[in-house]
């Protein structure tokens, strides 16, 4: 007689459309099967790694691929009883969602596109409740992770333990600290970015994508840490200056209780130079470049401080008075190209006669 398992895959196989117990019953025995299929699922104690890893193994040999894509899976559920489901908002769509929330892991080469992973994301509501843990048998080794968090796990845990080949990996999801997700791989030696543009070809799974590497990582960081340290002084003798202080003296806990209180002891200095300053705001563009290179620092030791950063950032220019508000403005010219800008102010260009300094132009 056939064991459930075996009853399972062969109804899997069957059934047409969407597969849930009942319809996978109706394959392979009917209504009487369908208790039995339901107690596998829910209760039995099988490991599906070892499945998982000789699947991932067979494609390495079939072909290896180009890269590794994880993808949001949005599993739509109109009940509250499947383990991790709940209402909120999709980071991946931005829409109102009810049902559970995972990430998958695909094999992509030239020729195949085949998942060999998933990942199921379990928010706070699920872990904090005891009865929910004890009811949904969570193990207690499962402790809270971020959506970015568990985007990460979902190939770097496979990619550590089933010992697959090192390619690049491609976030096709829009997540909120791409410093964390980024800092991650890069810790793990991996090439990882986040995308968008996953494209599909003939229905199958094989893409186009482009990996975020170190100048673009460079690039980004830069970016941060021009806005952060703008914001820093702009935040200098204006109401909002104790909610700065107190969140870049949390940032530079990270090294330790003697060198918060140092820079705590420097923040207090550069802001009494910039409350007594008769020209307050000669001051603040002197002292920029000083915490631009501190939290060029910090980043550089502890990547992970980047979002810490960034939703400090946020925080103190809500607060900040409209004139005071940092303004940053990036301009980039490539192939022989010329940018004048100004912030604030009038750019007038002549051109120059051919041959002459100046080029096409010369600005004043």
């Amino acid at each position: 007689m056939p064991t459930a398992p075996e009853l399972y895959l062969r109804g899997l196989l069957l059934a047409a459309g969407r597969k849930p117990i009942r319809n996978i019953g109706a394959h392979v025995g009917g209504a009487a099967m369908e208790q039995s299929l339901h107690h596998f699922i829910s209760s039995s104690t099988w490991d599906w790694v070892p499945v998982r890893r000789v699947l991932a193994g067979h494609l390495q040999q079939v072909g290896a691929p180009h890269v590794w894509v994880v993808r949001p899976m949005p599993i739509p559920k109109a009940g509250d009883r499947s383990v991790g489901v709940h209402e909120g908002v999709d980071p991946g769509t931005y829409q109102t969602f009810h049902g559970q929330r995972a990430f998958g892991l695909w094999h992509v080469s030239g020729t195949l596109g085949v998942p060999v992973n998933w990942r199921l994301f379990l928010p706070d509501q699920w872990l904090r409740d005891r009865t929910r843990r004890r009811q949904a048998e969570i193990p207690d080794a499962v402790g809270q992770e971020t959506w970015e968090q568990c985007a990460a796990a979902t190939v770097l845990e496979p990619m550590a333990d089933w010992r697959l080949a090192p390619r690049p990996v491609v976030l096709n999801a829009r997540v909120n600290r791409i410093a964390d997700a980024v800092g991650r791989f890069t810790a793990a030696g991996v090439r990882g970015c986040s995308v968008r543009n996953w494209i599909k070809e003939g229905g199958q799974c094989p893409c186009r994508a482009t990996s975020l590497g170190y100048g673009e990582r460079k690039e980004m960081l830069e970016e941060l840490v021009l806005v952060g340290g703008t914001t820093v002084v702009a935040a200098m003798a204006t109401d909002s200056w104790t909610v700065a202080r107190g969140g870049v003296a949390r940032l530079f806990r990270r090294r330790g209780e003697d060198q918060q209180t140092a820079i705590e002891a420097q923040l207090d200095n550069n802001e009494a130079l910039v409350a007594r300053a008769h020209d307050a705001e000669r001051v603040r563009q002197r002292l920029l470049p000083v915490w631009m290179l501190e939290l060029e620092s910090l980043l550089e030791e502890y990547p992970d401080a980047a979002d810490e950063l960034r939703e400090l950032t946020e925080e103190i220019k809500k607060r900040l008075p409209e004139t005071r508000q940092p303004q940053v403005q990036n301009n980039v010219a490539k192939d022989n190209g010329q940018v004048f800008a100004a912030l604030g102010g009038n750019v007038i260009v002549h051109p120059a006669p051919p041959g002459q300094a100046g080029g096409a132009g010369a600005a004043q």
